[in-house]
Formats: structure tokens, C-alpha cells, sequence
């Protein structure tokens, strides 16, 4: 008799199950993930750095002061004092400029440094005639720069698309386990009350005992249901508290009280997602892969740069500075002149180099085409899932009607004492299962659906 004690304490246990509950609706929750979780602090991490890429490319147009002081002095000779001192500055177009002052002494100075009493003034400038005229290291850091931008930006994209996609369907196994619990949990309780009816009924003489047995059996079978939807819930919280973090990126614990939304996570399930296979050269993956081809081709515009032969022209204006007392004296003929040159007769490395760059871009471009057809190909099934899924829920929510009637049908033959508990707990087991499968195909559609927003980099 024991066992017919039990049957109200669990009923009781069922109906505590229903006390107050805070709800952690999807919207709110996928907020929470964008904001707080560790990977999209990272990814915001790449807006800094593209800043930084920038001011380091920029660098290389700084204004740079240059000072050189040499002197040898020995036996009370100074041999000689050489100082020069000088203010340059690079622009975009590789053309150098520089402004300095130069003035050299000593007993044994070369005739070269011989310079007036007051040394020299000068102002220069220096132009590539070939190899760095139309591009150069300048130029090819500062282009790489703006592409290392959009790149970083494109990563961005990428790091919170995955997350987002991720923490989304760890939110859809949460919704799903839950609703499956709810009905594991609802139909126990059914199955109990039927139990402590048919028990009743035996102890009124009205029942074989052989009817309470099978009652209990059936009702044991879907307890264990029950306790193991209450398992996949248990894993499927764990599983969104990964996603969870505070603002000081302190991981998050749900309480025991906090439950999914029970409404559904889209207002209507249409067939209302549709896409261009033209848009997917629009994805970040696929447009990752374009600027991929971008820099191989900013390292070609370079290196056809260093095939040419080098012939730098430099050219510098004097100003004498004359003696203490003398005046300053400029003259169009106080300059100097520079022009130098130089190209290996083979250039077979920087010919090499080119070749190799030749082939990356074949290869790149071959791996664009088989990742467009590969998420050409994804987008197709996961479109073809969700329309099938969505018709699919459909009949089963019609299905379920029907079930549901013959099943309260069985329960009034039943209570007329026409039916049978075996067919009685098979009408209840076909309630439960359709109910557990439309929950699935539900869950299914949510799932392709953000498999197709995912692809296509779209929001829910």
C-alpha cells in the first residue's frame, strides 16, 4: 500500500515545480552576449588596433630632426670637429626634403669638409627617377593600412556573427529542453492522476489489479522521460551560462527561478526568408577573401616597383655663412649635386618573388570560388530545411489536435468502463510524443532560419 502514498506527495512535488518565475526573454539575453561577453570586448579590440595600424603607417611621414657631432683632438691638436644638424621630412609622393646646417674645423680637416668660418646653411631634396617614383615602402605602408582597417573591421563582423549564432541556438536548446520538461512534467502529472484513479477503482472493486500494475508501469516510463528531459535542461543551462557575463566580464550563473520565454522566439512562423545566391559575394567571408586578393595585389604594385633599375637624384642648396665679420653670401652656383644607380643584371629574386605572388592570387582566387559555392550550397539547405520544417509544424500542431481528442476520448470510454488502461496510456503516449516532436521541428525552424541569417550575416 505504500505505493499509493507516494502518488500524492509527487503530485505535490509537480504543482511546487509552478512557483514564481523570472523570465530571461532572447532578445535580452542575445544584448547581454553582444555586450558584455569576453569575444566581443575582443572584437571591439580591432577598432584600436586598425587605429593604431594607422598611426604607425603615418609614422613614416613624421618630421625627423638628425644631429652628428665628430671631433679628434689629441696633443692639444684638434684634428678635426665635424657638426651637422638637420631637420627632414618625407612626403606621400617619396620625395624627401630636408633643411640642416653644417659647420666643420680642424688642423687636419679633408679638403672636402673645408667649409667658410661659419659653416654652411643648405636646403635639399631628393627624388627616385625609377624604382620608387610611382610607389614605394611609404606609400605601400599607408594603402596597407587602410586595407588592415577594413580587414579588422570585416574580422569584427565575423567574431560577433559566430558569437551571436552560437549564444542563439545554446538559447533555442534552452527553449526547446525546457518546453519538453514542461510537457514531460505536465503529462506525469496526468499519468498520476490516472494511476490514483485506477488505483480506486481496483481498491472499489471495480478494476483488476492487474489494470493498477500496468498504470504504475506506464506511469514509471514516463517519469524517466520526464527525469531525462529534466537532464537536457540541465545541460542546455550550462550551456548558455558560457554566453553570460556581466559588465565587468564576470561569468554569470542562472538561478533556479530564471526560466526561457515560453512564447515563441519568432511572432510567426512563415516562409518569409529569401535571398540572392548575387549576395553572397557581399559576405564578410567571402569579402575577407577579396581583400586577401587586395593585398597580394598591393604586394605586386611593389615589387613591379622593384624590378626597376634604382636612380636616385639629390640635390642641395648652399648658403655661405661667410667669416665673423664678412656677410652672408648666396650664389646660384653654391649647390651639390647627386645622382646614384644601381640594379642587379639578373634581378632574379625580386622576378622570383613576383612569380610567387603570381600564384598566391591564383590560389586565393580558386579558394573564393569553391567558399562561394560552399555557402551557396549551405544557404540552399538550410532554406530547404526551413521551409520543410515550417510545413512539418503545421501538420504536427493539426496532428496533435486530433491526438489530443482521441485521447479524451479513450478517458471517458475508459471511465465508462469500456476502454482498457493499456489503450488509455497509448492514447496519452502518442499526446506526449507528437507534442516532444512539434517542440523539435519548432526548434528545428528557429535553427535553420539563424543558420540562414548567420550565413548571410543577417540579423534575427
Amino acid at each position: 500500500m505504500k505505493r499509493y502514498f507516494i502518488i500524492p506527495a509527487l503530485l505535490i512535488f509537480l504543482t511546487n515545480l509552478t512557483a514564481q518565475v523570472d523570465t530571461l526573454f532572447f532578445e535580452e539575453y542575445i544584448q547581454m552576449v553582444l555586450d558584455n561577453h569576453p569575444l566581443s570586448i575582443q572584437a571591439d579590440l580591432l577598432t584600436e588596433r586598425s587605429d593604431a595600424y594607422q598611426k604607425k603607417a603615418r609614422g613614416n611621414l613624421d618630421p625627423t630632426l638628425y644631429a652628428d657631432f665628430d671631433r679628434k683632438h689629441f696633443k692639444d691638436i684638434n684634428y678635426y670637429t665635424e657638426g651637422n644638424v638637420a631637420l627632414k621630412y618625407q612626403t606621400a609622393k617619396a620625395v624627401k626634403f630636408a633643411i640642416g646646417y653644417e659647420r666643420n674645423a680642424g688642423d687636419f680637416l679633408n679638403n672636402d669638409l673645408t667649409l667658410p668660418e661659419r659653416g654652411l646653411m643648405y636646403g635639399s631634396v631628393h627624388v627616385p627617377l625609377l624604382n620608387g617614383l610611382f610607389f614605394d615602402e611609404t606609400r605601400y605602408a599607408l594603402k596597407e593600412a587602410e586595407l588592415i582597417n577594413i580587414k579588422n573591421e570585416l574580422d569584427r563582423k565575423v567574431i560577433l556573427n559566430d558569437l551571436t549564432f552560437e549564444a542563439k541556438i545554446a538559447y533555442i536548446n534552452w527553449y526547446m529542453s525546457a518546453r519538453q520538461m514542461k510537457i514531460n512534467q505536465k503529462y506525469l502529472r496526468f499519468s498520476l492522476e490516472n494511476h490514483s484513479s485506477i488505483a480506486e477503482l481496483y481498491r472499489n472493486g471495480y478494476s483488476p489489479a492487474m489494470d493498477t500494475l500496468e498504470s504504475f508501469t506506464n506511469m514509471k516510463g514516463i517519469e524517466n522521460k520526464y527525469l531525462k528531459s529534466k537532464i537536457n535542461y540541465t545541460k542546455a543551462i550550462q550551456r548558455v551560462q558560457y554566453y553570460m557575463w556581466d559588465k565587468q566580464q564576470i561569468p554569470l550563473f542562472l538561478k533556479a527561478n530564471i526560466i526561457p520565454q515560453s512564447s515563441k522566439l519568432v511572432s510567426r512562423l512563415e516562409k518569409d526568408i529569401m535571398f540572392n545566391v548575387e549576395s553572397i559575394s557581399m559576405i564578410p567571408n567571402i569579402q575577407k577573401i577579396d581583400l586577401e586578393l587586395n593585398f597580394i595585389e598591393l604586394d605586386e604594385k611593389l615589387l613591379n616597383e622593384s624590378v626597376k633599375p634604382i636612380l636616385d637624384l639629390g640635390f642641395y642648396s648652399l648658403l655661405n655663412l661667410g667669416s665673423q665679420q664678412g656677410p652672408l653670401k648666396y650664389g646660384l652656383d653654391d649647390y651639390k649635386l647627386n645622382l646614384s644607380f644601381y640594379y642587379p643584371l639578373l634581378n632574379r629574386k625580386n622576378k622570383g618573388e613576383l612569380e610567387l605572388n603570381a600564384i598566391n592570387k591564383e590560389q586565393v582566387e580558386f579558394e573564393k570560388i569553391a567558399k562561394s559555392r560552399d555557402i551557396e550550397l549551405k544557404l540552399i539547405a538550410a532554406s530547404e530545411s526551413y521551409y520543410l520544417s515550417v510545413d512539418r509544424n503545421n501538420l504536427v500542431l493539426n496532428n496533435i489536435e486530433q491526438l489530443n481528442n482521441l485521447y479524451l476520448l479513450e478517458k471517458e470510454k475508459f471511465n465508462l468502463g469500456e476502454g482498457t488502461v493499456y489503450f488509455l496510456f497509448k492514447r496519452l503516449e502518442a499526446v506526449i510524443k507528437s507534442e516532444l516532436d512539434q517542440i523539435e521541428i519548432e526548434a528545428s525552424v528557429y535553427m535553420n532560419r539563424e543558420k540562414i541569417n548567420y550565413f548571410l550575416f543577417l540579423k534575427s
